[in-house]
This record gives structure tokens, sequence and C-alpha cells, in this order.
């Protein structure tokens, strides 16, 4: 194997990894009846699935190359489902890093698939369903200069948090 279809291979092989458990997920939710879920009745009364969106590889890439679908990857794919159970269209709601939790907490979208990590300050506005534990980050040796006011930040679920993190 070649080093490029290695690493061509190695980002899909991921994918797939991700989004085969959360399609099969999805085929075992059973839909609530009519009259049980105010919110499910407003979906299929709107006759859309309101989702706030912003493209994140792996979980959320966005297509920008004016044809196919707007976005892939696992947050889509549950969505693309849902909204399928439902009997509705998708509609996106472009959100930013800032305004994902305001736009979902004020009912202007009635899910969010855009990434966002667990916090307990987050708990406490939103409900999450988390399906992958996976993290980006970004490695750059201390002594670099351009790296000096950078400030160290680490991505844990909230009951893994350590109370204090070593200095690096």
């Amino acid at each position: 194997m070649t080093e490029i279809t290695r690493w061509i291979r190695t980002p899909l092989m991921l994918v797939a990894a991700v989004c085969v458990p959360v399609w099969a997920l999805a085929q075992m939710t059973a839909l609530p009846a009519a009259g049980q879920s105010k919110k499910v009745d407003e979906i299929k009364k709107r006759g859309s699935l309101r989702v706030a969106v912003i493209g994140e590889f792996p979980w959320l890439p966005e297509n920008t190359s004016g044809s196919g679908p707007k976005f892939s990857g696992p947050a889509w794919i549950l969505a693309e489902e849902y909204a399928k159970r439902l009997g509705v269209k998708l509609e996106t709601i472009p959100v930013s890093h800032e305004t994902k939790v305001p736009i979902l907490a004020s009912g202007q979208a009635d899910l969010s698939i855009a990434p966002l990590s667990v916090t307990e300050t987050r708990l406490k506005v939103v409900d999450f369903v988390v399906y992958s534990k996976s993290s980006i980050c970004y490695v750059g040796l201390a002594s670099n200069p351009k790296l000096a006011s950078v400030k160290l930040s680490v991505n844990v679920p909230v009951t893994q948090a350590p109370p204090m993190l070593p200095p690096i």
C-alpha cells in the first residue's frame, strides 16, 4: 500500500467506524406516538427538523463543492435518519461556536448536530447524546516562541476531568 493510499484510507476507516454504529443505533430507536411528545408533534406539524450545523471534520464535514449533500459524517447521517423517521425535511440552521447553545436553548433549532463538548455549564442548559469520545488536538513544542502566548486547553468528559493539570 502506498503512503497516499494509506493517508486516504485511514480517515475513511475512522469515519466508517463511527458512522455504522450511529446508523445502527438510529435503527433501534422507536418514534413516539402522536401526543406523547410536544416537540415531535411540533416538528411534524411544521414539516421540517431544524438542525444547528457548523462544519467540522470528522463529525460534520461541510461540502463546499456546490454539488451533492451539503454535509456528511456521522452527525449528518443521524440527522437524516431522524428527519426520515419523522417524515419531514431536514432544515439546516448555520451556527458559530459562540451561538451553538443559545440557538438551541432559544428554540431556533430543534437539535444541534454541531460538534460540542459536554461541560457542567452546558449540561444546565441542554441535553447531550454523546456518540463519540474522540477529539482533535494540536501539538507544538513548548520552546517555540510563536506558541509562548498559547494557553493549554484540555477537552475531556466532565466525569473524567482531573482536579488539576500538571504543567507541560
